[in-house]
């Protein structure tokens, strides 16, 4: 069980480090949108994906779209490995009842923020700066600006934000427990790729204001906006609900579609053969 638990993680490790290497230029583009705050009394700006794109390759070329891509992917990484191994260890994946599940995947997710959350930190601060930024730079003028414990931005927002996945998952888990009845033992990969994508569109409206709030915590320059409720009310008295809301479009499908087209390369005869893992666990389905 142990060495199942082992192996599952590791590949929901790779699958997310790849979807991750895959994604960056939108997650880039989606992080710019989520940071754009107003002046005071005024409305968060709401610029288009299109004009986000094309003010960073003017910038910096289409490099620019790839700043921080590998300390994202590590990040990535280290955060599913991490989420699936504490999953599968509390017996995620075996409740009979959604509570059981919701429960599994929210403990999971807040145990491994003391150790991840510091690495996306430094990442979106790297993706944000209007400078080109080492980590070792980044993570120096974060310091400066908010002190040591700065590389814990966003911590509160993320402690709300962390049943993101845990509903994410615990949908999942409902609909393949009810879809796989009889004889059946797994879902197929179209079955995957619609039901994920069902339960990550329902996690992420259910929690996108907490994410947005982190996101602005996270790459804010002020000290003052460190505090989630200051946040979010800032962002409802400048531009009402609808200001929280920004970019929640492009945040539901792409990751979720990503790790499992990921996974499911990791999964195959080939991952087995070059990476020697054996029959990977069922870790996304």
């Amino acid at each position: 069980m142990a060495s199942e638990n082992l192996v599952s993680a590791l590949s929901a490790g790779m699958g997310g480090a790849l979807s991750s290497i895959l994604l960056h230029p939108l997650d880039a583009i989606k992080t710019q949108i989520q940071s754009d705050t107003g002046k005071k009394g005024q409305a968060s700006a709401t610029r288009s994906t299109t004009e986000v794109c094309r003010d960073i390759v003017r910038k910096g070329g289409l490099g620019a779209l790839y700043v921080g891509v590998w300390i994202k992917a590590f990040e990535s990484a280290s955060t599913k490995a991490l989420y699936f191994y504490i999953f599968n260890f509390l017996g995620g994946g075996t409740f009979s009842s959604a509570a059981g599940e919701l429960v599994a995947g929210y403990a999971a997710e807040i145990l491994n923020k003391p150790l991840t959350l510091p690495l996306e930190v430094v990442a979106y601060r790297m993706i944000c700066s209007k400078r080109p930024v080492t980590p070792t730079e980044a993570f120096r003028d974060l310091v400066d600006e908010h002190g040591i414990m700065g590389v814990y931005s966003g911590f509160t927002a993320s402690l709300f934000a962390a049943i993101k996945p845990a509903i994410h998952f615990g949908i999942f888990e409902q609909i393949k427990k009810t879809v796989l009845q009889g004889a059946r033992k797994e879902l197929g990969f179209v079955e995957s790729f619609l039901y994920g994508a069902i339960a990550r569109a329902i996690s992420t409206v259910v929690t996108y204001p907490f994410v947005r709030a982190k996101v602005i915590a996270q790459t804010s320059k002020d000290p003052t906006r460190a505090s989630m409720l200051a946040i979010i009310q800032e962002e409802v008295a400048q531009g009402g609900v609808t200001g929280l809301c920004v970019c929640l479009v492009h945040s539901s499908h792409l990751s979720h579609c990503a790790s499992i087209v990921a996974t499911r390369m990791l999964r195959s005869r080939f991952f087995w053969l070059t990476a020697g893992c054996g029959c990977v666990h069922n870790c996304l389905c």
